[in-house]
């Protein structure tokens, strides 16, 4: 959501409809995944997004941060396609 240059923009509206409050969360999901009900199961939080303007050093330190990213990849040719030139 932070990402200013990056095609790829998880803040529309499908986005979370599935998952809290229903709307946009910045997650390129429209609900839970796998390790977010294995973590709710666990009574473990979960960690914000790195990009979250509202971190502190002592959530960081305390919670950890989720670095996914949409068009995220091991190779260099992976999400290519949503990088904006401008």
């Amino acid at each position: 959501m932070n990402l200013p240059k990056s095609l790829a923009q998880a803040s529309l509206p499908w986005y979370g409809i599935d998952f809290g409050n229903g709307l946009p969360n910045g997650r390129f999901t429209n609900g839970r995944t796998v390790a977010d009900i294995i973590g709710d199961h666990s009574g473990l939080p979960r960690p914000p997004p790195f990009l979250d303007s509202s971190l502190s050093e002592d959530v960081i330190l305390s919670n950890g941060v989720n670095f996914a990213s949409g068009g995220g990849g091991i190779l260099n040719e992976t999400g290519g396609l949503f990088v904006s030139e401008t």
